[in-house]
């Protein structure tokens, strides 16, 4: 069963966006670059887009461990993303890494272990940008 969601955008005067999420946690995200140097105003639509895939894929991890009773204390990452030009010479997001580990005692090693053979899949995010970019997970255990 398919399901929508909606995302408002709005142009302010001046240099601010809102993005109107209708969420009860995220609430409206307001962009501002009034007093943002030009040099420091690039990325932020590929941090956003990296933020949103860690957080996904993230949450998917701890999904997959809370169904088989890990109890893990923290689970911390990282997203890189590398941008250029495709080979069109248009600007693509061309790979994206994610990066994260996961505070667990060791006698949940074997359990881990299948949770991180089932995250090969990603998330629904990373899974629906499979085909037009590189994506690579590194999923690692910091034992307690």
């Amino acid at each position: 069963m398919a399901s929508t969601l909606k995302v408002g955008y709005e142009r302010l005067p001046g240099d601010t966006h809102k993005l109107s999420t209708g969420s009860a946690v995220l609430g409206d995200l307001t962009l501002d670059y009034t007093n943002i140097p030009e040099a420091e105003r690039g990325g932020t639509s590929v941090k956003l887009l990296a933020g949103a895939a860690l957080y996904c894929f993230s949450s998917t991890l701890s999904g997959a461990l809370n169904a088989r009773a890990v109890k893990w204390s923290r689970i911390s990452g990282e997203a890189e993303a590398v941008t250029g030009k495709d080979e069109a010479g248009r600007g693509r997001v061309l790979s994206l890494r994610l990066s994260v580990t996961v505070q667990l005692p060791e006698d949940y090693a074997d359990t881990f272990e299948r949770c991180k053979k089932i995250m090969r899949s990603g998330c629904l995010i990373t899974a629906s940008l499979e085909g037009g970019m590189d994506l690579q997970y590194d999923i690692k255990a910091d034992y307690i």
